[in-house]
């Protein structure tokens, strides 16, 4: 019953970070609220970041028993995962507004910022390494720590990342039009040449 209760933790954590991205749902509560627009990505973030908290210390709460024994060069081989993540991660970041990313630059501005469509530096490889590096790390935590609750989170990161690339892809597309199409098919979404 343990994993029910995971599972359904992640896939509402998922859901909701993914809702609260919708441009219906943004516009909905702009709608509602007009003053909104300059402060929701700061709010969308601060919920993201407190319920990811909460759900990964409910998720290593849990017993669970071991899909495989590791060993010292899984262990290594999980680090060095990890630590690759970490980089894809860092090089994603230094390519993106960090201020508008998180939603202060829409309060400078007073208004929501759209930046332009940025093909540089990693994302000249893959559009969406924010996923390729969470999606290493989240192998490098299973490898490192070999258990079914681990295995099911990546079970479920796996399943996530495909749906939030289509949701924010028809995001993108509406956003940039020709331009964005152009870009799907010159690259790989999450492994160069590859994927």
């Amino acid at each position: 019953m343990q994993y029910v209760y995971l599972t359904l933790a992640w896939i509402a954590f998922f859901c909701l970070h993914s809702l609260l991205a919708d441009l219906s749902v943004k516009a909905f509560f702009y709608q509602l609220f007009p003053r909104l627009q300059t402060t929701y990505r700061l709010f969308y973030n601060a919920f993201a970041t407190v319920s990811l908290t909460l759900v990964t210390y409910f998720h290593f709460q849990q017993v669970s028993s071991e899909v495989f024994t590791a060993t010292l060069w899984s262990k290594v081989m999980a680090i060095v995962l990890v630590l690759a993540g970490g980089w894809v991660l860092r090089l994603a970041f230094k390519n993106y507004d960090t201020q508008e990313f998180i939603g202060f630059r829409q309060q400078q501005e007073s208004k929501e910022v759209h930046s332009h469509l940025n093909r540089q530096g990693v994302n000249a490889w893959v559009r969406h390494p924010i996923y390729s590096g969470a999606l290493l790390i989240f192998a490098g935590v299973f490898v490192y720590q070999p258990t079914v609750a681990n295995l099911l989170l990546l079970s479920i990161v796996l399943s996530y990342v495909f749906i939030g690339i289509y949701l924010e892809e028809r995001k993108l597309v509406k956003a940039f039009g020709q331009k964005y199409l152009a870009y799907q098919k010159e690259v790989k979404m999450l492994i160069p040449r590859v994927l």
